[in-house]
C-alpha cells in the first residue's frame, strides 16, 4: 500500500497579512499592531518524540519503512496522523469548521484591477 505524496506546505504569508486576515475574521477584536513578528519556518516545526517499542515491532516498522521507501520516523508519524484523523473529536472539529460562514462583502469578485491598485492619486 503506498501513500499518496504529502501536498507542499503552504506559502509563507507576511506578518502584516496575517495582522489583517484576523481583523478580516474577527471585526469585533481590537487588532494587534504591530503585528507579532514571526519566522516562516516556524509554522512546520516537527515535534520530536522518543518511544519504546519491541524487538519485534522494531524490526517489522524497518522493513515496512524500507518497503515504502521512507523512515521509521515518517512512516510512524503518518501512522499516528492516520490515527489522529479517524478519531471522532477530528471530524467534530472539522463539522464545526465547515459551519462557519464566509464573511459577508467578503469576495475575490470585488477585487482591485492591477491598474487600480497602482494607479497614482
Amino acid at each position: 500500500m503506498r501513500f499518496a505524496p504529502e501536498p507542499p506546505p503552504e506559502p509563507c504569508k507576511s506578518s502584516i497579512h496575517e495582522a489583517r486576515e484576523a481583523a478580516a475574521r474577527y471585526p469585533l477584536r481590537p487588532p494587534r499592531w504591530p503585528p507579532t513578528l514571526s519566522s516562516c519556518y516556524t509554522r512546520f516545526v516537527l515535534k520530536n518524540m522518543t518511544i519504546t517499542v519491541s524487538e519485534d515491532a522494531a524490526r517489522w516498522a524497518r522493513l515496512k519503512a524500507a518497503e515504502e521507501n521512507t523512515s521509521v520516523s515518517k512512516l510512524v508519524g503518518r501512522m499516528l496522523e492516520d490515527q489522529m484523523r479517524g478519531s471522532d473529536e477530528y471530524w467534530a472539529a472539522y463539522e464545526e469548521w465547515k459551519k462557519i460562514e464566509p464573511i459577508r462583502g467578503l469576495d475575490a469578485a470585488h477585487r482591485l484591477t492591477r491598474e487600480e491598485a497602482n494607479a497614482r492619486r
